[in-house]
């Protein structure tokens, strides 16, 4: 899964760019609303089947993304987009997606998500329900997981993720959520280590379910592209038995994320810092990883994991033939529409919080290009190159990282 079809690749980044280029207008139409929700978890580009009702707006749109996990990706999405019956504008739009996709690395993938904002967003309803087939890469367990210790392995497995907020006061809200996640291996290299019963947790595979608390904050000014604000979000889920999991452990997540606009907002300064921990045996497809393309890009997704992992980035985002970053011009020339960034992480997994080895922290850096897609929703294609144990790792794909 190591990229070595760098041109290919650039190729399909200069198509998605003449297409959205192309059919500005047509989304124009029909996404003129404030502020719009992230509606894949790919990119999505702009050829697009849409269909309007009293209610709503219906798009038929095809994936193409990138990342070294996956090579490239191509499928298509339905996306239904609407606001609740008799909701008021205040109400954010809410999103059904149906994305199926399929890569170059023989990796099938069927989900169904959902972010449902009712009453004023006073409740908010998120998450999905996935089938997916995929050939991934083991290093093993640990901060010291060698390349030679590479291994293919195939999982096939149903995931289903349902979360449910209240808003308590001003942007907090308090959540609740149960996850279910249901694997099969079918497929490991012999004599390597998910081969060796009893080494690594999981190795066959198994059920995890679980119910937790969340607590968000989120006060950006724009879910696709902020240029300000705050957003926290942190859980604490715990799998055990009498929900129906075959490995009993507790999670515990954070992500935090601040954005500053610099230079009278002509620039922007994003950092986040993410923590996740985990009490007792989680098996390893559910252990904390560190890589992919939205942290600690560079490094393949799972190339290093653990019960613990930190990490933190920081990136900084400029146009390079506009004056501003955020231009909320409805139509900007193609030559204005170019950006850029430049991001560094560091990270790391550890098996013990009360032993952490700084010496273990991974680097990651790199420089990225950004097409304004849609001005009015701040809509960019980006295309990242990363550099950590890759050389480098290449991401082509829809929204900013984070």
């Amino acid at each position: 899964m190591r990229f070595q079809k760098g041109k290919v690749c650039c190729g399909v980044a200069l198509l998605l760019v003449a297409l959205s280029y192309k059919t500005e207008a047509k989304y124009r139409d029909h996404l003129a609303f404030r502020p719009l929700q992230v509606f894949v978890d790919s990119a999505e580009v702009a050829q697009d089947t849409t269909k309007k009702d009293r209610n709503g707006t219906f798009l038929l749109l095809p994936i193409i993304t990138f990342a070294p996990e996956t090579s490239l990706r191509l499928g298509v999405l339905g996306g239904y987009y609407f606001r609740p019956r008799g909701a008021s504008p205040k109400t954010q739009l809410s999103t059904l997606r149906f994305p199926i996709s399929y890569t170059l690395e023989n990796q099938a993938r069927i989900r169904f998500s959902y972010s449902i904002f009712m009453r004023e967003n006073r409740h908010i309803f998120d998450g999905h329900v996935e089938w997916f087939l995929f050939p991934l890469f083991f290093y093993g367990i640990g901060p010291d997981a060698q390349e030679e210790d590479e291994e293919l392995f195939t999982s096939e497995a149903l995931s289903v993720n349902f979360n449910y907020f209240r808003n308590i006061k001003g942007f907090a809200f308090l959540g609740f959520r149960y996850i279910y996640y249901n694997s099969n291996i079918t497929e490991v290299k012999p004599e390597g280590l998910l081969s060796q019963e009893g080494l690594v947790p999981g190795n066959t595979g198994g059920a995890s379910s679980g119910v937790g608390l969340m607590l968000r904050i989120d006060s950006r000014d724009n879910r696709i592209n902020s240029a300000k604000g705050v957003f926290m979000e942190t859980a604490v889920t715990t799998y055990q038995g009498e929900f129906g999991s075959d490995f009993e452990y507790t999670k515990y997540e954070l992500d935090v994320r601040k954005y500053f606009g610099i230079m009278d907002g002509k620039r922007v300064i994003a950092i986040q810092g993410r923590f996740e921990h985990n009490w007792e045996e989680p098996p390893f497809e559910n252990l904390a990883l560190l890589g992919g393309d939205e942290i600690m890009r560079g490094h393949y997704l799972g190339r290093f994991r653990d019960k613990s992992f930190w990490s933190a980035q920081a990136e900084y985002r400029f146009p390079l033939f506009r004056e501003k970053w955020i231009d909320n011009r409805s139509r900007i020339p193609f030559a204005q529409r170019w950006g850029m960034v430049a991001f560094a992480g560091l990270g790391a997994v550890t098996p013990d919080l009360t032993n952490i080895d700084l010496t273990k922290t991974k680097t990651s850096y790199g420089i990225g290009f950004r097409y304004l897609a849609i001005p009015k929703e701040r809509l960019n294609i980006r295309v990242d190159f990363g550099f950590g144990t890759q050389k480098p790792g290449f991401y082509l794909n829809i929204r900013e990282a984070f």
